[in-house]
């Protein structure tokens, strides 16, 4: 019976041992809902990761978090370690509904540019980021208890997750993004594209609460076209994608061209 791979380089056999997907600084410990507990408690995994990309994975979040406290703006590490959050979302048990191929870009990035040690990091160039962009917003003055964590179930333009103070908006390529600005008269300047200083949004605990409502809401129907209707209602969010039933089990499946010797490749970045 052959070993299961580690979900991140796809090569080394994987550890045995429970890890937790997110880093523990941002998850909402002090909100007592079921559902906010639940989730915690899912992100818990075995055989998820060897025990090198585990620690990859660490040394990215504790690099991030010394910039938080430190106050020093990184873009390129700030845009590694929302893209790992994404794409750690991605693959925990009731995180984020991506498709395949666009979970394969941020997988192949991360495995290219995480280093295997502090001395190894070595600042990749722009092009070979991906392309992608995000919005990034954080609530001011809310107590512990409120906060939350929630993702987005189906597929969406853009994906996004409400992670403690934090909520994210993911594209998975800059053109994505400017189709939905000129949808919704979004401003281009407050997009992160990861070689520029990063910017951060600042909320109200109201407009928290209304996009925490949202996500919500859009979960817990089925109708997509209701789906789509309430996931336009959310700021500077547009439509769940709006592909039919069958058209979406087939672009979920993986292919020929997607098996391990492909999604090695590092032209897997330029094709999605």
């Amino acid at each position: 019976m052959a070993k299961r791979k580690c979900a991140l380089c796809r090569r080394q056999p994987v550890d045995s041992k429970e890890v937790l997907l997110l880093p523990s600084f941002l998850l909402p410990y002090r909100n007592p809902s079921v559902e906010v507990q639940s989730c915690i408690k899912a992100l818990r995994q075995t055989h998820i990761f060897c025990n090198d990309c585990y620690q990859r994975l660490n040394r990215l979040d504790k690099a991030f978090r010394s910039t938080l406290f430190s106050h020093r703006n990184d873009p390129i590490l700030h845009y590694l370690f929302w893209m790992s959050i994404v794409w750690r979302m991605a693959i925990a048990k009731n995180g984020l509904n991506m498709f395949w191929y666009e979970q394969e870009k941020l997988r192949h990035i991360l495995n290219l540019h995480l280093p295997k040690s502090h001395h190894s990091w070595q600042v990749p160039t722009p092009q070979a980021l991906g392309k992608c962009a995000y919005r990034l917003q954080k609530v001011q003055h809310i107590y512990d208890h409120d906060l939350n964590l929630i993702a987005v179930h189906e597929p969406s333009c853009p994906y996004v997750i409400i992670i403690g103070p934090y909520v994210l908006k993911w594209y998975n390529s800059i053109n994505l993004f400017i189709e939905v600005a000129d949808r919704v008269g979004d401003d281009p300047k407050t997009i992160n594209i990861g070689y520029q200083r990063e910017k951060i949004g600042h909320i109200s605990v109201f407009e928290y609460g209304f996009d925490v409502i949202g996500i919500e809401q859009t979960n817990h129907i089925y109708d997509r076209k209701m789906a789509s209707w309430i996931m336009r209602t959310l700021p500077d969010v547009t439509t769940i994608q709006p592909f039919p039933k069958e058209i979406r089990e087939l672009m979920n499946q993986p292919v020929e061209d997607m098996n391990e010797p492909y999604g090695n490749r590092v032209d897997v970045i330029d094709r999605f």
